[in-house]
């Protein structure tokens, strides 16, 4: 009797003491378990407003990049017709050079003529000069008359 009484006793103290064991745990693992939920929602709800000031971010550097683009498409339809203009210009600068060829071409052939228009100008010049040498044998002043024979081949 008293051997069940012990066990009875024994009983009772250990599972009062392992009840209790395990309420204390209970209540701690339940505390654990509720810190770890509101750790993890006080963790997406700071990642959430993350998110939200990176998205307000990328949003205006979307508007920047857009304006940016837009600035470049004026600017390569800007830089297009600049294009055109120096397009045209340089089919009328090749246009120019070709006329230009033509007449300095045209100028060398005159010069070329006039040297030899000039060269025969000189040589009659020159053989009218000898002519002359020796038959003036006056010596006239600076006002005076020209001779006869010098002045007929004038007139």
């Amino acid at each position: 009797m008293i051997g069940a009484w012990l066990t009875g006793v024994f009983g009772k103290i250990a599972g009062s003491a392992v009840g209790s064991f395990y309420g204390t745990y209970k209540l701690i693992i339940l505390g654990g378990l509720a810190a770890l939920v509101f750790g993890f929602i006080t963790y997406y709800v700071y990642t959430a407003e993350r998110a939200k000031g990176k998205v307000q971010t990328l949003e205006a550097e979307i508007d920047n990049i857009k304006r940016d683009f837009d600035g470049l498409l004026v600017s390569v339809d800007l830089n297009e017709k600049a294009l055109q203009v120096c397009r045209i210009a340089n089919a009328e600068n090749a246009v120019a050079l070709v006329r230009q060829k033509q007449l300095a071409q045209d100028a060398l052939t005159t010069i070329k003529l006039l040297q030899a228009e000039s060269a025969h100008t000189v040589e009659d010049i020159h053989d009218d000069g000898e002519k002359l040498r020796g038959q003036d044998t006056e010596c006239r002043t600076v006002d005076a008359v020209l001779p006869s024979w010098f002045t007929t081949g004038l007139h």
